[in-house]
């Protein structure tokens, strides 16, 4: 179990969370029933966030009533989960691609914690007004200048405490060793943030990907 309100558990080894859509699943997504409760598989192949507990992450400021920011939410598979683990907050889904915006809106239909932004995450200050004021920020962007992108975004919502950056190394550079690419990916959010931060490679789970997580204002690990 991973937390007290029970939106997250583990049965057989396997993560889950809390349906907050009874009934609804995504593709063939394994179904539990416990306590009465309906509990939806949470698979880290297809959720860096998973991967990022699976691989051992210990770091989760979530809790229901979290004010999340997520950058590039996609078609809204792991943002569909942060929506389970938080009904009673918001989970603002950020997306530039029209597409995928599409497909994150039908999810979002069935979670009403959930508002999709079609926008573009490098300009935090056209959708801050939609966002407020986050206490979480969790950034999925495969581009090379990710690592700006999220630090652009921390500094504009002076609210955030708790972050979470997914470096893809192949798409800051290609040329240069992973581990090389998630040292200096961490080491610019500590300075830019005065933070120092935490790290979980997933490769195992999806190649060449990290996730830089922190707290910000502290100067302890979080």
């Amino acid at each position: 179990m991973r937390d007290e309100e029970e939106t997250v558990a583990a049965f057989d080894g396997r993560l889950f969370t809390l349906n907050s859509a009874p009934g609804w699943k995504l593709n063939r997504q394994r179904i539990v029933t416990s306590g009465g409760r309906e509990y939806r598989e949470w698979d880290p192949h297809r959720s860096k966030l998973a991967a990022f507990l699976a691989t051992g992450g210990s770091f989760f400021p979530f809790s229901r009533q979290s004010n999340v920011l997520y950058l590039g939410a996609s078609a809204g598979t792991t943002a569909s989960h942060v929506a389970d683990i938080a009904p009673a907050g918001r989970v603002c889904c950020i997306e530039i691609s029209f597409s995928s915006y599409v497909r994150l809106r039908e999810v979002a239909e069935r979670h009403p914690c959930m508002i999709p932004v079609l926008a573009d995450a490098s300009k935090p200050g056209e959708y801050a007004a939609i966002v407020g004021e986050p206490d979480v920020l969790y950034q999925d962007i495969a581009q090379r200048n990710s690592v700006e992108i999220f630090l652009k975004n921390v500094l504009h919502f002076r609210s955030l405490r708790s972050l979470f950056l997914v470096v893809k190394a192949r798409s800051i550079d290609s040329a240069v060793s992973p581990r090389l690419v998630f040292a200096e990916a961490k080491r610019k959010v500590d300075k830019a943030l005065g933070v120092r931060s935490g790290m979980v490679d997933i490769s195992a789970f999806e190649k060449d990907h990290a996730v830089i997580y922190a707290t910000v204002g502290t100067t302890g690990e979080p």
